[in-house]
């Protein structure tokens, strides 16, 4: 999605003619001195303002390239914010894979901001409750995920002070150790079974002082549920 580099001839022109595409009709062609200069989405060109018989300079011109780039990647925004919530950083990286410069990323992710669709505090605590919920990871593994999208730090905090207070710890590794009930029981009794116990709630993401408090007390109702 790179921006035309070279100025058209035809400029600075008069605008004779704006034609509404016939493949896509959210697409107008526009027309200077009689001669194709640009396809755009219609909405860019009501931004502008432009319409028959004004001057379309190179400055102008430019203007538009760039604003039809956002539109085109706030429709891709918006079809991807239907599927689910994003943060900031998310999105960002697919505008970047969709060729998009990180200028137009940029400003497009502010509209969506001021919009109120974009929310990186509300996506945290959001995430950090699903993760939670749904997927039994630990604080530290959230909090990897979120760090890596590029949460800002007292957005994460928040986010996980949010869900601290709403589940048990000693429940909740009690839940996954259940979930892998099969692969433990398949290690030998006592020291085996301990450490693959210790190995499923550390990639989980919980800390090692909740694990190392509770693993004994797990293998011990693990075994005695197995005989």
């Amino acid at each position: 999605m790179k921006q035309e580099d070279e100025i058209p001839a035809v400029l600075p022109g008069r605008c004779t003619a704006i034609e509404t595409q016939s493949k896509n009709k959210e697409r107008i062609s526009l027309f200077i001195e009689g001669v194709f200069l640009a396809g755009l989405y219609r909405d860019t060109l009501i931004q502008s303002g432009i319409k028959k018989g004004d001057l379309v300079t190179a400055d102008t011109y430019q203007k538009l390239l760039q604003n039809d780039q956002q539109t085109a990647l706030l429709q891709y925004m918006y079809r991807w914010l239907a599927l689910r919530n994003h943060c900031r950083g998310e999105l960002l990286k697919k505008a970047r894979a969709k060729g998009f410069s990180a200028s137009v990323a940029d400003d497009t992710l502010s509209v969506l901001e001021e919009k109120g669709l974009l929310n990186d505090a509300l996506y945290a605590e959001q995430f950090a409750r699903e993760k939670t919920k749904n997927s039994k990871w630990g604080p530290l593994k959230i909090k990897a995920a979120l760090i890596k999208n590029g949460i800002k730090k007292p957005y994460i905090e928040r986010a996980l002070e949010s869900v601290a207070g709403h589940y048990c710890v000693r429940s909740t590794l009690e839940g996954v150790v259940r979930s892998k009930r099969s692969s433990i029981l398949r290690k030998s009794p006592g020291f085996e079974r301990k450490k693959k116990i210790t190995e499923v709630l550390l990639r989980k993401g919980f800390s090692g002082e909740d694990v190392f408090s509770y693993v004994d007390e797990l293998l011990i109702k693990l075994e005695d549920e197995e005989t």
